[in-house]
């Protein structure tokens, strides 16, 4: 996968930007995983202690 990362993420940060429902995702920068296999928990671990409310939480929010 490595030597192969155009194949996915490029084609993957175009859709995004073309279909993307939320205007903030369009700007997504696609990158491959830097703190492999922890990079979803160091994510995580961050994005909890920003305060900012989780996703479910904001779309929970709109279809009110």
């Amino acid at each position: 996968m490595s030597r192969a990362v155009h194949l996915f993420f490029d084609p993957l940060a175009r859709h995004l930007r073309r279909y993307a429902a939320m205007p903030f995702l369009r700007e997504l920068r696609v990158v491959p995983a830097e703190l492999v296999p922890d990079a979803g928990l160091v994510g995580a671990s961050v994005l909890a202690s920003t305060g900012v409310p989780s996703v479910a939480t904001v779309l929970g929010r709109a279809s009110r």
